[in-house]
């Protein structure tokens, strides 16, 4: 269990994330309490989203338990391809940081809503994983819904060439990946 209060806005939903789809979520949240957010965004989703693509959430969550061993934060990405090419990621996540918001930092402990964009691209990834009948909602299927939204930075991925239609291309083709 997650000790946030976006947890109640999942409730029987957040199980049907896998393992990787939680870790994004829960990496948009920690990045919205670093820049002093009262609400996870839609463009908080997006940057953790990168970092999953990427395979950066493991620096990510060593920043909040330096003192667990590294080897316990490595998520390999096995059997999964990048959504985004890692030159155009590594352009667009500065980019989106900077659109967000700053405050102060706020304590690990704090609770933060979703915001109801957000709210509304969890239930579209939800109707989404039910539309193709697939069993759980992946990272891929964020990436779809995000996109399908009005936020800037989806539009910044869809100037980039980074398109919904990618994404259900790739839910549809490939089978999903392990959960790691």
């Amino acid at each position: 269990m997650f000790p946030w209060s976006i947890q109640w806005y999942f409730g029987g939903v957040f199980e049907t994330f896998t393992e990787r789809a939680r870790r994004v979520v829960f990496a948009a949240r920690f990045k919205t309490g670093q820049r002093g957010g009262d609400a996870i965004d839609v463009d908080d989703l997006v940057v953790a989203l990168i970092l999953e693509d990427q395979g950066m959430l493991g620096s990510l969550f060593r920043q909040l338990h330096p003192e667990l061993p590294s080897s316990g934060f490595a998520f390999p990405k096995e059997n999964a391809s990048l959504f985004i090419p890692p030159g155009v990621a590594s352009d667009l996540l500065p980019k989106i940081e900077r659109l967000l918001p700053q405050s102060d930092a706020l304590p690990t402990t704090a609770e933060i809503s979703a915001s109801l964009a957000l709210k509304s691209v969890l239930g579209d990834a939800q109707a989404l994983q039910r539309q193709l009948n697939q069993n759980q909602i992946e990272p891929l299927h964020l990436w779809a819904a995000v996109l399908g939204k009005s936020s800037q930075a989806a539009e910044l991925l869809r100037q980039a060439g980074i398109d919904r239609e990618q994404a259900l291309r790739m839910l549809q083709e490939e089978p999903p990946p392990a959960d790691l």
